[in-house]
């Protein structure tokens, strides 16, 4: 029976193995046919891409010429239209840089459109509007990012939202508010100049100095967040609003039982199942390949025979990596892709435990005391490329480093103590969440847009 199985995957194995040989052949086949029907100014832009990721003199040259033009023009467009002046009520969003409608932005976006209806002009950005056409139902107007059109807006809103960076080109306008609400809370992951690895030449420092000077504005989630992060590591000295964060208001109010019923619907889960969302922090592909993979089996076993019921996980990896080898895994059973779905604040609310490593996630989850365990089997070479602010150790979740530590410590969760230490670290970094940034916020966005 055995030998039998194994002809059958060796059988198997060698088709594969013949599929992949007839793609390749079609990709050159393609790759052939495109550059035969290729117009004489397609071909030209091609060798120039080509010629510029040369690590040659010529290909610097090239990239600093193709960045000119690239920023040069959009700049020189947003001057022109800087002199339109400010709408007072325009308010211009985008999340993520503009790959979601989520975060911090749209839940500033959806409680001004509820709470003051007909006050404002709301735009959204996105890298593809046509995936978020549905928003215009709604009273917002879809851009395409960085488009002329985006740009016009950006220039003429009285505020603009963000929570990652600005555009390094975009010049100031006077009067105008910048607002950063960063995608990150709690005060963990080094970044920017507090980063001691990352060793800037001059020119690189100016290039951050320039880019952090776009904003005039921050929401903090903690007193050690806007000292660490906002002044330290972005040389930050405005206004800091110190209410926490947008998205983390339905985590403390837990007052939106139709979230858990909306998640449980998306993924087809009984009412009983009681939900692992593994949510591992942003690596490179590189550095994915390093990690070694999660048995969900054992680990949802693991969780029964601590917590009891049955157990699914969610696998949610960061926006701006690759899904890791995890994905191969999903089963439709005890392991689910989760990547699909919209808003992972939502995802934090329906969730019973979540495994993390360095992800600020482990924050908003925690301000609801539900379990946090930290699945770190490259710690050291992290801690060596990134660092962090304060010791992980001193965090108050759950640190462990293989997955035979992490069933151990599931089995061997307290909940008295582990309550405790979160409470701790709260108190240690100074949360400023209180449930109410998103209202505290949109009063100051309100007051700023009609001040008489």
């Amino acid at each position: 029976m055995n030998e039998e199985i194994l002809q059958e995957l060796r059988r198997l194995n060698r088709q594969l193995k013949e599929l992949d040989e007839k793609v390749e052949k079609l990709k050159k086949k393609a790759n052939k046919v495109d550059r035969q029907t290729a117009t004489p100014w397609q071909k030209f832009k091609r060798r120039i891409k080509k010629a510029s990721n040369k690590p040659t003199l010529v290909g610097r040259v090239l990239r600093k010429l193709i960045n000119c033009y690239r920023y040069g023009w959009r700049y020189v467009y947003c001057l022109i239209m800087r002199r339109k002046g400010i709408q007072n009520n325009k308010i211009v969003f985008i999340s993520h840089r503009g790959k979601q409608y989520s975060c911090n932005p749209m839940y500033l976006s959806k409680y001004l459109m509820k709470h003051y209806p007909g006050k404002f002009e709301i735009v959204w950005a996105f890298d593809a509007p046509d995936n978020f056409k549905y928003l215009k139902n709604e009273g917002i107007q879809v851009v395409k990012k960085e488009s002329k059109e985006h740009l016009a807006h950006l220039m003429t809103a009285k505020v603009i939202v963000t929570n990652v960076d600005f555009f390094i080109y975009l010049p100031k306008v006077k009067g105008q508010i910048a607002l950063d609400t960063w995608h990150g809370g709690g005060s963990y992951k080094t970044c920017g100049f507090a980063n001691a690895q990352n060793l800037m030449t001059n020119r690189q420092r100016r290039y951050f100095e320039r880019l952090y000077s776009k904003v005039n504005l921050y929401c903090s989630s903690s007193r050690a967040f806007t000292q660490q992060t906002i002044r330290e590591s972005r040389l930050f000295q405005g206004e800091v609003l110190e209410v926490g964060m947008p998205r983390n208001d339905i985590l403390i109010s837990r007052d939106k039982p139709q979230i858990e019923v909306k998640v449980r619907k998306y993924f087809s889960m009984s009412k009983d199942t009681k939900i692992l969302l593994y949510a591992p922090t942003y690596r490179s592909v590189a550095e994915s390949e390093n990690i070694p993979e999660l048995d969900m089996g054992r680990l949802s076993k693991a969780l029964g025979e601590r917590f009891g019921g049955k157990w699914c996980c969610l696998y949610r990896a960061h926006h701006l990596g690759t899904p890791a080898d995890m994905e191969d895994e999903i089963d439709n059973d005890t392991l689910l892709s989760a990547m699909e779905y919209p808003d992972m604040q939502e995802l934090l609310y329906a969730a019973d435990v979540l495994v993390s490593d360095y992800s600020s996630c482990i924050w908003d989850f925690s301000l609801q005391h539900k379990p946090v365990f930290l699945y770190c089997p490259d710690l050291d070479k992290y801690t060596s490329s990134r660092d962090f602010y304060t010791p992980i150790e001193n965090w108050h979740f759950i640190l462990t480093r293989d997955q035979q530590e992490l069933e151990a410590r599931i089995l061997a969760f307290d909940e008295a103590e582990y309550r405790k230490g979160v409470e701790q670290h709260h108190q240690e970094l100074g949360s400023c969440e209180s449930g109410q940034a998103t209202k505290a916020i949109c009063e100051k966005i309100f007051e700023e847009c009609f001040r008489q």
